[in-house]
């Protein structure tokens, strides 16, 4: 996987921002070990251990943190009115028999 495409689009707003996250080129190691051009893109992000990740997808992971983290509060609370209505039910019911 090599990414020479990416540096060159990212600040491009012109460019639907999913393909400025996941435009990347694929080639097969054997044609990469004979081709230059490839063989110096290769090296080029050989040492380069950054992850470019795009505004939008950070964006969106954070909100779904977000709401992951609020999701067992949620929980407990549908529970207990499920639980508050059953028991309401239960109570009228016996109270009509």
């Amino acid at each position: 996987m090599l990414d020479p495409i990416r540096p060159l689009i990212w600040q491009d707003r012109r460019v639907a921002w999913y393909y400025r996250q996941n435009c990347f080129l694929f080639v097969r190691n054997d044609i990469v070990d004979t081709n230059k051009v490839y063989r110096d893109i290769a090296n080029i992000y050989a040492n380069n251990d950054m992850i470019l990740l795009h505004d939008h997808v950070l964006a969106a992971h954070l909100s779904l943190l977000y709401s992951l983290k609020r999701l067992p509060g949620f929980s407990v609370a549908t529970l207990k009115r499920i639980l508050a209505s059953a028991l309401s039910n239960i109570k009228s019911t016996k109270e009509l028999k």
